[in-house]
């Protein structure tokens, strides 16, 4: 291993996540170099996961590697949730509060997409209603519905 996986892996262990942009910056690189080098350290060496598709990537360290670098106690991975328990998360957080994609994305670890196509499902569903359009829009839980 060189500098640039042990700098990518002690920002690991202090933050949790990464991703390409960030890499790019920690050791002085393009973002096309800081990919391949994340690439390397999850397929190859498999130190790290990835976690989400296309711009929303980030990379978290691999059960292994945080249970030898952490300790056993202190791995804690967002587990893909399934769809079911993404609904239940977004819709009793949705009741309190309206959510962009964004924040949805920052909760499931979910593409751009994909949070967009749960969205729409739970429009459809006459549970949610979408408001405004693209990036400046939000979600928020529809007069009337009540999730509990």
């Amino acid at each position: 291993m060189g500098v640039d996986d042990l700098l990518v892996l002690q920002y690991l262990i202090r933050h949790e996540e990464i991703d390409s942009t960030k890499v790019a910056e920690l050791i002085q690189r393009d973002v096309e170099q800081a990919r391949e080098l994340l690439g390397r350290l999850a397929n190859e060496l498999m130190l790290i996961e990835a976690v989400g598709r296309g711009t929303g990537r980030y990379y978290t360290l691999s059960s292994y590697s945080a249970a030898q670098l952490k300790g056993e106690m202190s791995y804690e991975r967002n587990v893909a949730l399934d769809i079911e328990k993404v609904k239940i998360l977004v819709l009793s957080i949705l009741d309190k509060k309206a959510l962009t994609n964004k924040e949805i994305r920052q909760l499931t670890g979910w593409s751009r997409q994909k949070v967009f196509d749960l969205m729409t499902e739970l429009s459809n569903e006459g549970k949610v209603e979408i408001i405004g359009l693209v990036r400046g829009a939000y979600y928020q839980i529809i007069d009337g519905y009540s999730f509990m």
